[in-house]
């Protein structure tokens, strides 16, 4: 099932430390996340759901993660929220794009205040393997409006029949000599005019003088 993907913060934010980089700070041996910190004035770093889903984990105190909120998305994703300063949802509500879940803050293991997001498949396990921030940038990509659909040609039929109003200096044209067809007989009614057009019309017209 595809859906709308967002980041997390809808005020201004920076990237802090990326997913993947290497270090003796994490069991794993690297950041399985993605850090963003809020550059919203007054401290307003408050944090909403990459996509709708479910609460499924709501944790106060966590040793790492410090306050925490995970929620389980209908395509099967399930995005974690970490190092929150408090908690604005209950374990099982449902969460849409502008719930907000909390706000950024510094529990847990940190060395400053921000919001630690973690993307999983299907359920929680350690260390993540899924690059928000690659993840979240592909599917914004797939989401924007799609390009228009080319309109189909007219047929030589359709592009023989002048509009309505058009119909009597059509006629008049043709008599003239003004207006001709191509080796077909199609006249084009309906293609835009080149200016090689306008000076062949001129030229016509000179010779009717």
């Amino acid at each position: 099932m595809a859906i709308r993907y967002q980041y997390p913060f809808q005020k201004p934010y920076r990237i802090g430390t990326p997913f993947g980089q290497k270090g003796t700070l994490w069991k794993s041996g690297y950041h399985s996340g993605l850090d963003l910190i809020s550059l919203a004035a007054g401290g307003d770093g408050k944090v909403y759901p990459v996509a709708p889903g479910k609460v499924i984990r709501r944790v106060m105190g966590d040793v790492s993660y410090g306050n925490y909120v995970a929620v389980q998305h209908e395509d099967g994703m399930l995005s974690l929220y970490a190092h929150l300063k408090s908690i604005a949802v209950t374990l099982g509500q449902d969460a849409a794009y502008d719930t907000q879940l909390g706000v950024e803050g510094a529990t847990g293991n940190v060395t400053g205040a921000h919001l630690h997001l973690e993307l999983h498949e299907k359920q929680y396990h350690y260390p993540a393997t899924i690059d928000p921030a690659a993840f979240l940038d592909a599917r914004l990509g797939e989401q924007q409006a799609p390009a228009p659909q080319p309109q189909p040609e007219p047929s030589p039929a359709q592009d023989n029949r002048p509009d309505a109003y058009a119909r009597q200096a059509v006629e008049w044209a043709v008599a003239e000599g003004l207006l001709r067809g191509d080796d077909t007989g199609n006249l084009r009614l309906h293609e835009p005019i080149t200016r090689q057009d306008v000076v062949v019309l001129l030229y016509r017209m000179k010779s009717l003088a």
